[in-house]
């Protein structure tokens, strides 16, 4: 819910305390506001601060960009795609990535050739593991969509060196077999072949295995 006026005053809050301030949704509805009414003016505003030293600042836009997909603003201005995200995909600031990645995936089948490209660079590159782990999650919103998600992306990351973010993987697996177990039965089994053979991390084995279990019930 955004609020309706800023604790501190301010038109626009766009600081280092945007990270923990309650109501940081406001400055980036106020940035969607003005975007709307004057793109091109906004254009140059916004490609300034999604490269601003403060990792707090380029959070808040990069949530602004999750409100101007919803408001499908970005359909008829590629630019959002092309210019923004696609920057602030190579953040330093792993938060920013994450909301990033959260934003395409949210709004991946308004543009999906264009969300690709920006997912297979997040997640191919990325050293950060939570960021891996968060597109992992968000997989399974978008998998409908689009099936390329879950046999590219998913098989892609089970081979991820850290074991957190394989068992989001073996989870995300679950979840969406719960909803269409015949048609993913065969990759399934493949991708718990491939982890059984390539990984050796115990609990990863375990849990993915108690889910298997449930899955083969069906």
């Amino acid at each position: 819910m955004i609020a309706q006026e800023h604790p501190e005053g301010k038109a626009l809050k766009l600081d280092g305390s945007c990270r923990t301030c309650p109501v940081v949704n406001y400055c980036a509805a106020l940035l969607l506001k003005g975007y709307q009414k004057a793109p091109e003016e906004f254009r140059e505003t916004l490609s300034g601060l999604s490269t601003d030293k403060d990792p707090g600042v380029r959070l808040n836009v990069a949530r602004a960009f999750e409100c101007i997909f919803k408001k499908e603003t970005h359909e008829k201005d590629p630019w959002i795609f092309t210019k923004v995200l696609s920057e602030l995909s190579d953040d330093q600031c792993a938060e920013v990535r994450t909301t990033v990645a959260l934003a395409i995936a949210r709004n991946y089948k308004k543009a999906p050739e264009k969300a690709k490209r920006i997912f297979e660079k997040i997640y191919k590159k990325d050293k950060n593991l939570w960021v891996r782990r968060g597109i992992a999650r968000v997989i399974e919103s978008v998998y409908e969509e689009d099936p390329w998600v879950f046999t590219k992306v998913l098989s892609e990351l089970t081979d991820d060196p850290c074991a957190e973010v394989r068992t989001t993987v073996a989870h995300t697996i679950s979840d969406i077999c719960q909803r269409a177990p015949e048609k993913l039965r065969e990759t399934l089994s493949d991708l718990s072949r491939k982890i059984e053979i390539q990984r050796h991390d115990e609990i990863l084995k375990l849990e993915f295995y108690v889910q298997y279990q449930v899955l083969i019930q069906y």
